[in-house]
């Protein structure tokens, strides 16, 4: 963990952040920011140069996007900068799957938002979300004949799942059920915390 510096943002000032008339950032550490909207949205985006221009990159959303979570981000980021690569060309990579929030790390407590992938015994594929993905997967067999397999899950709330949602709109059969496209597939494959 990267040491504490004084003017780093803390939970209590990002929670008392409140719009204003103009939107404004908050300055957190090595050109990381909150960026705050006049709707009162606040995103996580780092300021950076790359090839003589300056750049942005956004993470996503606060308090899907903790500060912590921000910037281990960040660090990320700029050990991208340091192999001389733009952190906004690696984004795009994974946007083509767009994880706009690099997908790095799967749930680790119960009550925060999980994004889920359930498979039916017809190959259809839910992308959904919960906070209790345990009772979410007990309520979907309800009713059902065949188990579900879980595939796997990865942090993100309802800003994560409406993303994957368009991403994968071409294989959408209904609500929050697609056919599995080899894009999707592949999604899955390459940014999932496999269960089991």
């Amino acid at each position: 963990m990267p040491p504490y510096h004084r003017d780093m943002l803390t939970d209590a000032q990002i929670a008392e952040a409140a719009p204003t008339d103009r939107a404004y950032k908050m300055a957190d550490s090595n050109g990381l920011y909150l960026y705050i909207t006049r709707a009162g949205a606040k995103s996580w985006r780092l300021k950076y140069r790359f090839g003589g221009h300056e750049q942005r990159l956004t993470f996503g959303l606060y308090p899907e996007i903790t500060v912590e979570r921000a910037r281990e981000l960040r660090d990320q980021a700029r050990l991208l900068l340091k192999a001389k690569q733009d952190p906004r060309r690696a984004l795009e990579v994974v946007a083509q799957r767009d994880a706009a929030f690099f997908l790095l790390t799967p749930p680790e407590t119960e009550g925060t938002p999980n994004v889920y992938f359930v498979r039916q015994a017809s190959g259809l594929i839910k992308i959904g979300v919960t906070r209790n993905l345990p009772a979410r997967l007990a309520q979907l067999q309800l009713g059902g004949d065949r188990p579900l397999e879980l595939m796997g899950v990865l942090s993100g709330g309802f800003a994560t799942e409406g993303m994957l949602h368009r991403l994968f709109a071409e294989s959408a059969v209904g609500g929050e059920w697609f056919t599995p496209s080899p894009r999707l597939l592949e999604f899955i494959e390459e940014n999932i915390e496999v269960a089991g």
